[in-house]
């Protein structure tokens, strides 16, 4: 299973791939805020929305917080009223009903959006923050330099005490504090930097928040385009890779994990993984599908090559981890997956299979799967 809130203290992930955002917002933020809820934990988050509007993050939030509690498939667009379809007033009541509001009210009363796209920004908001909430260990050291005389050419060597903050005290011990930048190439540049030095320098950022401060940080970052060349695609080197990083690779070098999300329908693949019993794409799953790999992980074995099949809804920001391997003994569970898929295509294909007062598929179908 794919743990959240656990591994966020002092680390710093990268998600690179296919549905990275809704990916890393599902798994890193909503799964996060739920379990802090239910711990009475402070979960601080500074999220660079850099890429969207904090309308459209928050539209997706309510999404998935629909299907949650209600299994609604109301996705952000709808929200929107998009297409002259005026969302209904039921609808409005359960995103008014206790249950949505909860998590609502959480979001808007720890989440911090730093909209401005350079490093600097990044460091003067949670920088102020933490000073605000806790305390921080300093330490003193001595510093000795030399200053050359320009009249006499002598030197002259001098010494100064000097400060560096070595540790933080949080004020509330029961808090997580986690930055979440979406994505990393939608920065600015400032001093003079190029766009990768910008990069670098938000990295350089982000390590010290996270050995100094128990600051953890999500980074999504995309992947160059060359990965996806007529050479790479005939070799089947075609995954997210650390090489692959877009516009930087200096991200990898410093993170704790690497996930890469893989989508095979991109690719017009039949069946994935190919060997063994993969699964059916074209003629199955098609979009409902993502493939999470552990490309590094510098606190353990990375399993390179090891593949969590992903069933995804990204109407509603939703996935459910499926059977690693398709064997007799889950053929049932496999079926029942694949017969969910094909209800979502149908929807796409005929509109009037979608209920237009709630847009809620039957809840004892999908029960029989998740349990």
């Amino acid at each position: 299973m794919i743990q959240t809130t656990n591994n966020n203290k002092l680390a710093m992930k990268i998600v690179v791939g296919k549905s990275k955002t809704q990916f890393s917002s599902w798994a890193f933020l909503y799964n996060s805020i739920d379990f802090c809820i239910r711990h009475d934990i402070e979960f601080n988050v500074f999220y660079c929305n850099w890429e969207e509007s904090i309308e459209r993050v928050e539209q997706r939030f309510i999404s998935y917080l629909l299907w949650k509690y209600y299994k609604l498939r109301i996705s952000p667009s709808r929200l929107r009223s998009s297409g002259n379809r005026p969302i209904s007033n039921d609808i409005l009541d359960k995103i008014n009903s206790d249950n949505v509001q909860k998590e609502l009210n959480y979001w808007h009363n720890h989440v911090t959006y730093i909209t401005e796209t350079n490093p600097t920004a990044i460091w003067k908001t949670v920088k102020s923050f933490l000073c605000e909430h806790g305390k921080e260990e300093r330490e003193k050291y001595n510093v000795k330099y030399t200053i050359k005389n320009d009249i006499t050419g002598e030197e002259e060597v001098k010494e100064e005490m000097r400060e560096k903050v070595v540790g933080y005290i949080e004020d509330n011990p029961n808090s997580l504090n986690f930055i979440f930048i979406d994505h990393i190439s939608c920065c600015t540049t400032e001093r003079g930097f190029t766009l990768k030095q910008s990069i670098d320098k938000i990295v350089d950022y982000c390590v010290g928040f996270r050995n100094t401060y128990k600051v953890s940080t999500l980074i999504i970052q995309q992947q160059n385009t060359q990965g996806e060349s007529a050479q790479n695609i005939k070799i089947n080197k075609i995954r997210p890779s650390k090489e692959g990083l877009a516009d930087s690779t200096y991200t990898g070098n410093y993170c704790n994990i690497l996930f890469g999300l893989f989508s095979p329908i991109k690719y017009d693949i039949d069946v994935y993984p190919s060997s063994g019993s993969g699964y059916p794409i074209k003629n199955g799953f098609k979009d409902n599908i993502r493939f999470l790999e552990c490309v590094l992980n510098r606190d353990g074995a990375a399993s390179a090559g090891e593949l969590l099949p992903l069933f995804f809804d990204g109407k509603v920001c939703w996935y459910h981890e499926m059977p690693t391997q398709l064997t007799l003994d889950n053929d049932e569970l496999r079926k029942k997956w694949l017969s969910l898929a094909k209800k979502y295509d149908s929807e796409k294909k005929d509109k009037s299979l979608i209920n237009p007062k709630e847009e809620q598929l039957d809840l004892d179908f999908i029960k029989g799967i998740l349990e």
